[in-house]
């Protein structure tokens, strides 16, 4: 034992001082450090307890006295800080990250923050400072909407904000302030109303030098839609992408005029300086085309924010320790820079009931996972198992060993952490809702300001814009959520695209590309007057000039190019050249493709396609055909791109995790080809690019990236984390998935596995038919849930509970986006069955699959006790129940697909797909058909389990797949009964079957009129999804046990005939 101690006798002890969520969240970064050996929570909570490395200590009158040898100590919350007890520990000689009471003022008091903002000259809004004794001012006299802020210490809830326009209400504001006798409201703050997003940016200081983390942004208000009283705040988000790069740059400076401020004036700032700031929106001209953002202080806080230390933290590459015991020895460029992940994370705030005012405490608390985060034993850091993060604020130990109870307004934040912010806001919900205790709730829409906000784009072009135009129209009509901030050209000419952005009122810049300046000069312009714009999304339409490599890598992810051709045909081809090449090929089909821009010359992923026939005879005829195609089709990229669904909106910029641009990874070469070279590029089609004569042939070259597999890997990562069940043990990306069945509640000798397996079918290509035609590729998450849906239900027909599930993905060349797509239906599914994504494989396999064809494979396990497991013994009698499909489910395409390949495509099939489906049959939705046609299919596992629960003895289940009812229900029929049907519960067919039906005989050449009913019942579930045997005395129960879910009795169970077994009948319609 001896190294052991000697080991823990050289590792530091640091106090922590506070009992918040902020507090758990940087002991939590704290007890990852190699160098921390113990950690005092002082006073700590419930979920401080249960860390590593921590000891929960009392509050005491000797603070400073009370603790022994310490090593760093860290000030958590604000009131101890503005009484002077980082003042007080250094005084012992303890190294303190947590400013002086002199420069905790910046926080304890308002109005001498306000006033030191305006002697240092940094930019905030007017305001006015009323004293108790002053009258109370005339609010109609302002020359603005105003804020009305109590000068003291208020716990984030000091403000109130009048509605616009309305002086009464300002006014009460102001009285309802000055009524609180605290001393925090012996002065009021009258302010000038901004408009714009906030921002919080949070900096590292050591007294001289400060280093800004990520800027975060908070949700104050306790309701959905900014309503509700202000909060501590219910919810953040980092990095937020919502301020500009250039921005970003003022405030950091803000931050660094600030610390050089307090220095000047003697009050050295050490430990974590807040900076709340407002963006506010200015034009750029006289005319308003263009605008350009300006940071604006509306506040300082003399520590970290909460919930912002929530993210910031798990953000966070640097050792903790290493950072703040650098600031409180002064010393803070020896830890510079301060690294981050470049990642995104998300909290959301579980509050109790009545929050911010009057709740209750003592609530038992429960989680819906293993091992909440119980460390202390092997010190596994079951907190943080793929991005999974509790941090706990309002809760306390309970009265039984390992209870846990609320004991405040706000009891934990659920935070998560992913590359980008879609998949992280995903995964904090997800875990928040699986926290439980009486009266818990939480805002619905963390994150959404972001995730909702218009897409902020720039168009780079050099011809007369011929496809800018219906993107310029969707934008001015209001229906392309979506702003163009700049149009960009190296020409200017009479009817040229800079004259339709002008006509458009949309800001024109003329940048002409001189024979001198090379593409890296250029392109560094560029990017410079886009950062200024706070662009997110560069278009190219007809841009002709080369980008420089620097260009592409800045903007890699958010740069969009559309083609004349159906990539990765005629990829290098460009005008005419790509049409005749068509014409003389013989193609059949044409059109245009949206891709984001590489350094691959028009190899960059596709993200929308629009097709056409080639039933002209000219290049120019075609390209007319095809032009037209362009502008919709950028639409529908710039709506993927907006949705996170295609590029990467929302993954952090580098500039905001503190990285400089990224390096060049692309050496000298170009990016795009010359107008020449691209020319002669379009001679043939291009389906790959010939291995490289000057490198050596790489596995890429040969169609396999290893680097977007890897990619892929951690994009869907915290999806599969939002799956946990009680017994998953690893996590995705390892070699095997392990669950443990006890974990799971199947511990003993009577514990059966079941198993099973399946695919989506033809389904799959009508729905890559399906977002062609429509530009959205939505299909491939229901693609995910019919894959979890066709493995799960069969499992938990055997009366198991599906505990685990594996996907295989196959593609000729891996698109990261469907992929992904497709994995967040499969988690979906998953999250909807009960059971775990614990892994899966992706196989990019050129050669055997065409460009990002793909093909899915399922895998699924589950666990019964034998005495559960289905069917049990059944006899005559036995009432048949059904639950309803939700369409045509997963099989039966093939005849699908032939439909409406023969009877209903009069023009293309893309027409048909977005045409309304109450076009074909009668549907009240005002779905498109493509909607009716590929909806997911049902998941059954849930419905199964709550008739368990209402004790309803199923005694068998049918999964109606392909072979329809009459093939399936067979398949749990002992010897000796049939299943006899009331052709009323079965008959008439839904729409959409009596429309497959009228139109199935015409599509296979038959000459009588319909599809008859046996062959529909055996080639589509026609509207029924699973059928169930109970006992007749069980009906009535199960019926009232799933009341939502439409189900219904359909039949019994009868002895079988003489006649029913001679004809193999097992199924009779009566």
């Amino acid at each position: 034992f001896a190294p052991k101690l000697l080991l823990e006798a050289t590792m530091a002890t640091v106090l922590v001082l506070g009992s918040g969520g902020r507090e758990h969240a940087l002991i939590w970064s704290l007890s990852r450090s190699p160098k921390v050996g113990k950690i005092l929570a002082c006073p700590g909570n419930g979920g401080t307890s249960r860390t590593k490395k921590v000891v929960n200590v009392p509050e005491s009158s000797d603070l400073v006295g009370s603790f022994g040898r310490l090593d760093l100590c860290v000030v958590g919350p604000e009131a101890p800080l503005v009484a002077g007890v980082a003042d007080r520990f250094r005084a012992a000689g303890v190294p303190t990250f947590g400013p002086s009471k002199d420069a905790a003022v910046i926080e304890a008091s308002k109005r001498w923050s306000k006033e030191f903002m305006v002697r240092r000259s940094l930019p905030t809004a007017r305001f006015a400072a009323y004293g108790r004794d002053d009258e109370t001012p005339a609010m109609e006299e302002f020359p603005y909407d105003v804020v009305v802020k109590a000068d003291g210490l208020a716990a984030g809830k000091g403000v109130i904000v009048p509605p616009r326009g309305d002086p009464k209400k300002a006014r009460q504001a102001f009285e309802t302030l000055r009524a609180d006798p605290s001393p925090a409201n012996d002065v009021i703050l009258v302010e000038e109303r901004l408009e714009g997003p906030e921002i919080s940016l949070i900096a590292w200081c050591d007294g001289s030098l400060c280093e800004c983390m990520p800027p975060a942004q908070d949700h104050k208000r306790a309701f959905f839609g900014d309503r509700g009283k202000n909060t501590g705040g219910m919810g953040a988000y980092a990095p937020s992408p919502l301020i500009s790069p250039k921005a970003l740059e003022k405030a950091k400076d803000i931050m660094r005029r600030a610390v050089d401020g307090l220095k000047d004036e003697g009050r050295p700032f050490v430990g974590a300086l807040y900076g709340g700031f407002m963006l506010v929106t200015h034009n750029n001209n006289e005319e308003g085309l263009g605008s350009s953002q300006e940071p604006y202080l509306l506040e300082f806080n003399a520590r970290f924010g909460d919930p912002e230390t929530q993210v910031l933290m798990p953000l966070l590459k640097s050792d903790s320790f290493d950072v703040m015991l650098a600031c409180a020895e002064g010393r803070l460029h020896d830890v510079a820079p301060v690294r981050y992940k470049r990642a995104s994370a998300a909290a959301v705030v579980v509050a109790s009931k009545g929050y911010p005012e009057k709740y209750e405490k003592g609530r038992k608390m429960s989680f819906l996972f293993q091992d909440h985060q119980d460390e202390k034993d092997d010190q596994k850091d079951d907190d943080d198992q793929e991005g999974r993060l509790l941090f706990h604020a309002g809760t306390a130990l309970g009265e039984d060993p390992g209870d846990l109870v609320t004991s405040g307004g706000r009891v934990l934040a659920a935070a998560a952490l992913a590359p980008e912010l879609k998949g992280a806001v995903a995964a904090a919900y997800a875990l928040a809702s699986r926290v439980r205790f009486q009266g818990a709730f939480y805002r619905s829409d963390v994150g959404r300001r972001c995730l909702d906000a218009p897409v902020r784009m720039a168009v780079l072009g050099s011809t007369r814009g011929t496809s800018f135009q219906p993107l310029l129209e969707s934008v001015l009509r209001k229906e392309l959520d979506a702003s163009i901030e700049v149009v960009v050209s190296n020409k200017d000419f009479p009817g040229g695209i800079l004259d339709k952005a002008r006509e458009g009122k949309v800001r024109a810049v003329h940048l002409p590309y001189k024979t001198q300046n090379d593409a890296a000069s250029y392109g560094a312009k560029l990017t410079e007057l886009l950062r200024e714009a706070n662009v997110e999304l560069v278009l190219l339409i007809g841009w002709m000039r080369i980008l420089s490599p620097t260009f592409v890598d800045d903007w890699r992810g958010r740069c969009l190019n559309v083609h004349p051709s159906l990539l990765p045909d005629y990829a290098g081809g460009m005008d005419l050249a790509v049409h005749e090449a068509v014409l003389r090929d013989g193609k059949t089909e044409s059109g245009c493709t949206v891709h984001l821009v590489t350094e691959d010359v028009d190899g960059g992923a596709v993200v929308c396609q629009s097709t056409c026939a080639v039933d002209v005879n000219t290049p120019e005829a075609l390209k007319a055909r095809v032009q037209a195609m362009e502008g919709p089709a950028l639409i529908a990229a710039v709506r993927r791109f907006a949705n996170g669904d295609a590029g990467e909106r929302f993954v952090p910029r580098a500039d905001l995790v503190g990285e400089q641009r990224r390096s060049s990874r692309l050496g000298g070469s170009s990016s795009s080809l010359g107008a020449k070279a691209k020319a002669k590029a379009a001679a043939s089609p291009t389906k790959a690019p010939p291995p490289s004569e000057e490198g050596p042939l790489t596995y890429r070259s040969a169609g396999v990236d290893i680097v977007a597999g890897n990619a892929l890997v951690e994009r869907i990562k915290p999806l599969a984390a939002a799956t946990k069940v009680a017994g998953a043990v690893d996590a995705i990306g390892g070699f095997g998935a392990v669950f443990d069945l006890s974990a799971a509640g199947f511990g003993g000798d009577d514990v059966l596995l079941v198993s099973g397996t399946d695919g989506v079918g033809t389904k799959l290509k009508l729905a890559t038919e399906a977002a062609r035609a429509l530009g959205d590729d939505k299909y491939a998450v229901g693609v995910g849930v019919d894959l979890v849906a066709m493995c799960a239900n069969d499992v938990a027909t055997t009366g198991a509970t599906p505990l685990y599930f594996l996907d295989y993905y196959a593609t000729g060349k891996l698109d990261v986006d469907r992929c992904a797509r497709v994995v967040e239906g499969v988690a979906k599914g998953c999250l909807d069955s009960g059971c775990a994504l614990t892994g899966g494989e992706t196989a990019e396999m050129p050669g055997l699959y065409t460009g990002s064809d793909y093909d899915v494979a399922g895998f699924c396990v589950g666990a019964v006790r034998r005495h559960d497991l289905l069917p049990k013994k059944m006899r005559a009698g036995d009432v048949l129940l059904a639950l309803p499909s939700t369409g045509i489910h997963s099989n039966g395409f093939s005849l699908v697909r032939k439909i409406l390949e023969k009877n209903v495509v009069k023009t293309t099939l893309a027409d048909a797909l977005r045409a309304d489906a109450s076009t074909f049959f009668e549907d009240p939705s005002g779905r498109c058909l493509a909607d009716v046609l590929l909806a997911p299919t049902a998941l059954y596992s849930k419905p199964l389990r709550r008739l368990r629960d209402a004790n309803v003895d199923v005694l068998a289940a049918a999964h109606i797949t392909g072979g329809g009812i009459l093939e399936n229900l067979p398949r749990i029929l002992p010897e000796g009964l049939d299943a006899e049907l009331a052709e009323a519960a079965i008959k008439p067919f839904p729409p959409l079957f009596r429309w497959l039906q009228a139109n199935a005989a015409a599509a296979q050449g038959e000459s009588h009129e319909g599809l008859p009913d046996d062959e529909m019942l055996r080639t589509f579930n026609c509207g029924i999804g699973l059928i169930l045997v109970v006992h007749a005395d069980d009906a009535q129960p199960a019926l009232d046990a799933l009341p939502d879910l439409g189900i219904k009795t359909i039949g019994s169970l009868v002895e079988t005939t003489a006649t029913t077994s001679k004809d193999h009948q097992r199924v009779l319609l009566r």
